[in-house]
């Protein structure tokens, strides 16, 4: 038993069939299906879909945690920081069931080559949140600076920060334009690539 738990960590979507082959090969046993069933059942393990995530690069694991050990090191509580993100979201949807007589073909779902797509814009801090800003279209950089920078997030800034923050974002091409820099300094917005006192790029963050 041990063993077979122990496969379902290392192989964690491994299938009855090849846990079987696992034990065949390891131990000569010949275990039925059900006798592996109710033993990884005994074990705890129950099946359901995994959550997908990020991946992160070997080289940006190690910069994570020499950004989070430096944090700890220097008791960094981020109360001064607006971290500040754009995300898109796709309107369709993707149910993979349908129900069909026997011996009918499969219902068709039209899919739609080029889905309506909405992006979304928002800043987080220990003084609370901006507003929520959605648009579509390509966010451009005069775009950004107008309705993003002056008008959503000055607003937050002003009134919650009056004593000064912290500017996070990351190193989207719009952010580091010069066009972004003249807008920065003239609304008095700190920001730059190395994200100031953190000492490093977004990637560590996103």
């Amino acid at each position: 038993m041990i063993y077979t738990s122990q496969t379902i960590i290392q192989f964690y979507n491994i299938h009855f069939i090849g846990l079987q082959r696992l034990i065949r090969d390891e131990f000569a046993l010949d275990l039925s299906i059900s006798v592996i069933k109710a033993t990884r059942k005994n074990l705890g393990w129950v099946k359901s879909g995994p959550k997908y995530c990020q991946v992160v690069r070997e080289a940006n694991r190690v910069a994570r945690l020499q950004f989070c050990l430096d944090l700890r090191e220097n008791k960094e509580t981020f109360e001064d920081v607006v971290f500040t993100d754009e995300s898109s979201i796709w309107l369709e949807q993707h149910g993979k069931l349908c129900f069909r007589k026997k011996n009918m073909p499969a219902k068709l779902k039209p899919k739609a080559k080029h889905p309506y797509k909405v992006h979304v814009w928002a800043g987080i801090s220990k003084r609370g949140a901006t507003n929520i800003l959605l648009f579509t279209g390509i966010m451009r950089k005069e775009f950004y600076v107008e309705n993003i920078l002056k008008e959503t997030l000055l607003p937050f800034v002003t009134e919650k920060y009056p004593d000064g923050y912290r500017f996070v974002q990351d190193n989207d091409p719009k952010h580091k334009s010069k066009y972004a820099f003249i807008k920065y300094s003239y609304m008095r917005i700190t920001w730059s690539i190395q994200t100031l006192n953190f000492g490093l790029n977004y990637i560590a963050l996103a």
